[in-house]
């Protein structure tokens, strides 16, 4: 009986757990789903004449030195695009092995 009482309180931290997980996961696709128009927004921005001409001032010292400016770097929009799109990728094998084993 010892072993039964051991196994269902383990098998409960793993239920609660797994319940926490997917909440978690959860809030972080809402999270992400709504905020893709601002992704968007970014990208659009990315390949814009409106970055250009930001780079262009940003080149000739006529931005305010202590603005922020990672939009304008050569890799910070990118390198995020692109792990972007490996999460997106993982996201996918994670969810087909797992419908594959239920």
């Amino acid at each position: 009986m010892n072993d039964s009482i051991k196994r269902i309180e383990y098998m409960e931290n793993v239920l609660d757990k797994q319940i926490n997980d997917l909440q978690q996961l959860e809030k972080c696709l809402d999270v992400l789903d709504k905020d893709y128009s601002n992704y968007q927004e970014l990208i659009t921005y990315y390949y814009s004449d409106e970055r250009n001409t930001d780079l262009i001032l940003d080149d000739t010292n006529q931005l305010p030195k202590m603005l922020k400016r990672g939009v304008l770097s050569e890799d910070a929009i990118y390198n995020m695009m692109a792990d972007r799109h490996e999460l997106l990728i993982r996201m996918l094998e994670t969810a087909t092995k797992w419908l594959k084993n239920d």
